[in-house]
């Protein structure tokens, strides 16, 4: 009844209360508060549900009923998780942990330590996740619930791969799909085929990659999970892209574009600039110049926008900080001064400081916007390099097209065919040199956003080439070896020997990693 019809339960409930407080019943009042509490919080009315709860934990507490007890703090939790106050839902959960042990309900134990996980993930804490999910897991093998080993090896296989240890990732998504044999949870077999797609997608090893990555969007669509399939269509179309399966690339990114479009789904606006971006590249493979040159301006513009509204907000943000804290600063020295007259040289003394300790601030924050302002703008150089990489590689192949197509119509120029047919080629060289000025826009504004990071370069190495220093801005930005090759047109391969010879001239020793040492350059 408290869900179905939440007003007459609570009347019913107020009733109760009513009675059981003349009475001295006191378990009743508390199954009463309870219950006040749900009809409350099937409505959303979370703010007057937590008051009833509380009461009821309170008379629970009275007369030690552990079973209500842990059950009133799981509900208080779920509450505070619900309204994303998350330490305060940990605090409720984590006493449950003891009444659960004491009682040895172990099946509440493993899910409470489970949610708990859940929720330390949610803040981004994982290492503390990682802890209660396998604890989790732990309880659970030892009552023999293996059917629930697949979402928590999901979980603790999330937490893994935050650390970059994929390896043990893998052990526990692989463990987590042989009981998915046993038992159905498409849920878990849609995040753990995604996730083993992501691991060996980041391995390069793509047709593995595609392999589960096709899995998982399988049950995305089954579970309708719209959002993560239009990631792993992301993903996908990256991988064909690379198996130049260019037909079924452009069928991904067109879907998830269309699905973004449609349902107007908020938090995509990068990942379509990203899609149109590779939208474009794949044009220009299959030759549709034009067209890779019209994907080529939406994604750029999509891409300005969202570099400008970032930069904004950040902006917008330091100020705000950096006003509130003025007045702060400002009201402290208000009350200094209207203190009395033979405090004056104190006042004197704590005004110069404040003077000082604002000037302090203010050229602090000044950095700190300065900083931010230049993470963005890297931000930005990153997403376009990574966009137009390819289509840059494309430039040679397209000239040497144009000019066997001139030469070919070389002799009959005087007909009016002939001339249409030169007007539309030298239109298409047009569109190809833009790409080109493109190319050589994104490289100085490298050097203009990240000029300290190359001055520092060149004076650790005086005999730094502008090749060297090109590879290494494009691997102190974190991006992958392929499209590092695309944008210097190199071979895959001969990106990890040019950063072999980047490490010798650099005199670093072999153990340290070249692009945490680069990451440090300039800063």
């Amino acid at each position: 009844m408290g869900r179905s019809n939440p007003p007459l339960a609570r009347a019913y409930a107020s009733e109760a209360i009513e009675i059981s407080q003349e009475l001295g019943l006191t378990r009743l009042e508390a199954r009463a508060q309870g219950n006040m509490g749900i009809s409350y919080a099937v409505q959303g009315k979370l703010d007057s549900a937590l008051i009833y709860m509380e009461n009821a934990l309170s008379l629970f507490t009275e007369i030690s009923d552990l079973h209500s007890m842990a059950r009133t703090n799981s509900s208080i939790g779920t509450i505070y998780a619900i309204q994303t106050q998350h330490a305060k839902a940990i605090t409720y959960l984590l006493d449950t942990l003891p009444i659960f042990e004491e009682l040895g309900d172990s099946v509440s134990l493993a899910l409470t330590y489970f949610n708990i996980g859940q929720m330390y993930i949610d803040q981004g804490l994982f290492s503390e996740a990682l802890e209660r999910t396998l604890k989790s897991e732990e309880i659970y093998e030892a009552i023999g619930r293996r059917d629930k080993i697949p979402v928590t090896s999901a979980a603790i296989a999330q937490s893994l791969m935050e650390f970059d240890r994929d390896e043990e990732a893998l052990v526990y998504i692989e463990r987590g799909l042989e009981e998915l044999e046993n038992y159905v949870d498409l849920v878990s077999a849609m995040h753990l085929n995604n996730m083993a797609g992501r691991i060996y997608d980041r391995s390069e090893d793509d047709l593995i990659a595609k392999e589960f990555y096709t899995k998982a969007l399988g049950y995305a669509k089954q579970l309708k999970s719209t959002r993560l399939a239009i990631n792993i269509r992301y993903n996908l179309a990256g991988i064909e892209y690379q198996f130049e399966n260019y037909s079924r690339t452009k069928v991904y990114l067109a879907d998830l574009i269309s699905t973004i479009e449609e349902e107007n789904l908020a938090g995509f606006d990068r990942l379509k600039s990203n899609a149109l971006g590779m939208l474009s590249k794949t044009e220009a493979k299959l030759g549709n110049n034009n067209a890779a040159f019209e994907y080529m301006e939406m994604a750029k513009a999509l891409s300005d926008s969202l570099y400008e509204e970032e930069n904004a907000k950040a902006i917008a943000e330091l100020e705000t900080i950096y006003e509130t804290e003025k007045k702060e600063n400002q009201i402290q020295l208000l009350e200094i001064e209207s203190e009395a007259a033979s405090l004056k040289f104190t006042i004197a003394v704590i005004l110069g400081v404040s003077i000082i300790v604002v000037i302090i601030f203010v050229f602090w924050q000044y950095q700190r916007r300065k900083t931010e302002e230049r993470r963005i703008e890297l931000e930005s150089v990153k997403r376009e390099l990574e966009q137009y990489g390819v289509l840059l590689v494309e430039k040679n192949n397209f000239m040497s097209s144009v000019k066997e197509n001139l030469e070919g119509i070389k002799g009959s120029v005087k007909s009016y065919e002939a001339k249409k047919e030169l007007n539309v080629l030298v239109d298409s060289l047009h569109h190809n040199v833009n790409l080109v000025e493109a190319e050589e826009e994104m490289f100085q504004k490298i050097e203009q956003v990240n000029s300290g990071f190359f001055m520092e370069l060149r004076q650790s190495c005086t005999d730094i080439t502008k090749n060297d220093e090109r590879l290494a801005s494009l691997v102190q930005m974190d991006l992958r070896n392929k499209d590092i090759a695309n944008i210097l047109n190199i071979n895959p391969r001969s990106v990890n020997q040019a950063k072999y010879r980047l490490k010798k001239k650099l005199n670093l020793p072999n153990e340290t990693d070249l692009r945490k040492y680069l990451k440090s350059v300039g800063t």
